[in-house]
């Protein structure tokens, strides 16, 4: 019964949802590995032990290297990847219900919908592997089956030396071993408080490794704000630099709300021009118009059905409602109508072009007053003007664009107990003693 709880030992760090059981950098790391070995084929094995494919750059780079790094690739863990028919010559896996492998179609195989845990002694990996098809009994299995995988064993002993669990969960032959050495002498639960305190060494040094990367200037900082810049699920440092005091708000300045209200006018701005620019279909106001939740839709005074004569006759859009040729309207009093309507239509039209006019003023406005606050800072930071080589800044900076260490603060690596970090995982007590017991072996 250890054996099944040695399992069950990985980290009681569960994912929230199937959408964050891995981080972004990881799954990008899954995501690269399966592209190349999807290209070079069984190539993709030949200098690589398919048992553990590491991230060769990033944490594990000198930081003697010229090129920076993410702290996220201190959370990327290896890959197992155990694609059969790429690792053996002639090896074609047999099907679990039907038990032959003439029909195996190797075309219509597909990587499974997600790794599954590779629990070890110090830290985790994820195990991959490709789904198969068998034309004869149209069923489809997975490469790590365990009846498959049993139908195979001729053909693979000695090479795939990891225990699989009935959960989507396996342990690799180190800590295989080392949970049925120890369940001689130790309870379940002093193998998971060991196996833990591993795991937290192994989480520890990487925070280490990560600071010296700081120390160094070989991390890549992020902007200022909640999360980092490539993987959102990894907080930043922001909520320690606060004023001191009663209350715990970030520190913001007069140029920070400026730039941040400059960038929020520039996409208000943007929204203007391609309001102005385009052009709306009729049908679409149609529509507008049945809603009962649209309070103000364009052309208004001008009803559906109005707006039907117009389509029948071939008037499409907003703007060729202004250019309408009455001879083309064929109803009752047609010039006197469109007229009105056409009036109706320059209105709203006028509209989106003041609309324009006042955004694209208010974003100059809020420009200069950005370039006056940057001269006042530079004074007050600089009274006789002696650091001539400072940069003030510009007016057309806004926070995304701004990338140097005073302005960015480095990453702060995910904490042990954060269900989104994935920084580390071990087998949970009531897995123990499944890793003892037969639920893990072949």
């Amino acid at each position: 019964m250890l054996l099944h709880n040695v399992l069950s030992l990985a980290l009681d760090i569960k994912m929230a949802a199937a959408a964050t059981r891995l981080c972004q950098a990881q799954c990008q790391f899954i995501k690269d590995a399966r592209d190349s070995i999807k290209q070079h084929g069984a190539g993709f094995f030949h200098d690589k032990d398919w048992r553990d494919i590491k991230l060769v750059s990033g944490a594990r780079s000198s930081l003697a290297a010229k090129a920076k790094l993410h702290t996220d690739s201190f959370c990327v863990r290896s890959l197992a990847c155990w694609v059969p028919h790429l690792l053996f010559p002639n090896c074609l896996p047999k099907c679990p219900k039907c038990g032959s492998n003439k029909d195996i179609n190797l075309g219509e195989s597909r990587w499974a919908d997600h790794p599954i845990m590779l629990h070890g002694t110090a830290t985790h990996r994820h195990l991959d592997t490709t789904c198969c098809h068998c034309d004869n009994c149209k069923s489809k299995f997975a490469g790590h089956d365990k009846k498959a995988m049993q139908s195979n064993a001729d053909q693979h002993v000695g090479h795939f030396n990891f225990h699989l669990g009935e959960r989507g969960c396996a342990v690799d032959k180190e800590l295989c071993s080392c949970a049925i050495h120890e369940a001689t002498s130790e309870a379940t639960a002093a193998i998971h408080e060991r196996l833990h305190s591993m795991a937290v060494d192994n989480c520890v040094n990487n925070c280490h490794k990560c600071l010296h990367a700081v120390g160094a200037y070989k991390v890549n900082f992020s902007k200022r704000g909640k999360v980092t810049a490539h993987d959102t699920q990894q907080s930043t440092l922001d909520h320690h630099f606060v004023v001191t005091g009663s209350h715990s708000f970030p520190i913001r300045t007069s140029v920070s709300d400026l730039r941040d209200e400059i960038r929020n006018l520039k996409h208000k701005v943007e929204h203007a021009n391609s309001v102005f620019n385009g052009d709306i279909q009729l049908s679409e106001i149609v529509e507008l118009k049945r809603n009962n939740n649209c309070a103000h839709p364009p052309l208004k005074g001008i009803g559906e059905s109005k707006l039907k004569q117009l389509l029948a006759a071939g008037c499409r859009t907003m703007r060729e409602l202004v250019d309408f040729d009455p001879r083309e309207f064929k109803v009752a009093n047609a010039c006197a109508k469109l007229q009105r309507w056409k009036r109706i239509a320059q209105c709203d039209l006028q509209k989106r072009t003041k609309e324009k006019e006042r955004l694209e003023a208010a974003l100059a406005a809020r420009e200069e007053d950005l370039i006056l606050e940057l001269v006042v800072q530079d004074a007050q930071i600089d009274p006789l003007g002696n650091n001539n080589d400072m940069d003030v800044g510009d007016a057309n900076e806004t926070p995304e664009e701004l990338n140097e260490p005073g302005n960015a603060l480095p990453p702060l690596l995910s904490k042990m107990n954060d269900p989104n970090g994935c920084d580390a995982r071990v087998m949970s007590k009531c897995r123990v003693d499944n890793t003892v017991t037969s639920e893990f072996q072949l």
